[in-house]
């Protein structure tokens, strides 16, 4: 598939994913980049419950690509807390010249902006998807993420930082390299809320 295709592709069905929840609900899209790699993700939380869906995916010129769809429950007991949390899970197909697989990884995301920081604030996230949620050549999964943030306008944010999805293959000898690192690298981005 030509890449051109590939992001048209995630695109496309991360937004047909998207707004239908997004109708009904507050939601964010981030759009982040790299000199090799672009990032689109979509989340929601359905207002008065603790219900978070997201749907992004990611194009790496070199490495593969990969798309995610996730649930989660969010921390609804305090509204105008600075820390938004997340408990829940995502599942991953990523598609490479030599493999194509997929995972479900559990785990969570944390938004921390007080008051204080005057517009800044931090975000992380980290997913594990061990052998048995694990399909076809994917030993284990790991997605990680860890950036700052900087509120330009009350519905837009600029980021910087890291973000590292490496997979674990099974069959160590069929493969050249054993494990196949999707994103290892730091990211630039907006993030716009609604």
């Amino acid at each position: 598939m030509k890449p051109t295709n590939l992001i048209a592709g995630l695109l496309s069905g991360t937004i047909a994913f998207a707004l239908p929840v997004l109708a009904y609900a507050g939601g964010s899209v981030d759009i982040g980049i790299n000199d090799t790699s672009a990032s689109f993700d979509a989340d929601a939380t359905r207002l008065g419950s603790p219900l978070h869906v997201s749907a992004g995916g990611m194009y790496n010129e070199y490495a593969g690509d990969f798309i995610n769809a996730g649930l989660h429950v969010v921390d609804q007991r305090h509204q105008s807390s600075s820390l938004f949390l997340g408990v829940g899970g995502k599942a991953y197909g990523y598609f490479s010249d030599d493999i194509n697989s997929g995972a479900v990884g559990l785990g969570g995301f944390a938004r921390y902006s007080p008051p204080e920081m005057k517009g800044a604030g931090l975000y992380a996230h980290a997913y594990y998807a061990p052998s048995v949620l694990s399909a076809g050549d994917t030993e284990s999964l790991l997605d990680t993420a860890l950036r700052v943030e900087y509120s330009i306008i009350p519905s837009a944010k600029a980021f910087a930082g890291y973000r590292y999805v490496k997979v674990d293959l099974k069959e160590k000898d069929k493969y050249e390299d054993h494990e196949l690192e999707l994103s290892s690298a730091f990211q630039v981005g907006i993030r716009l809320s609604f």
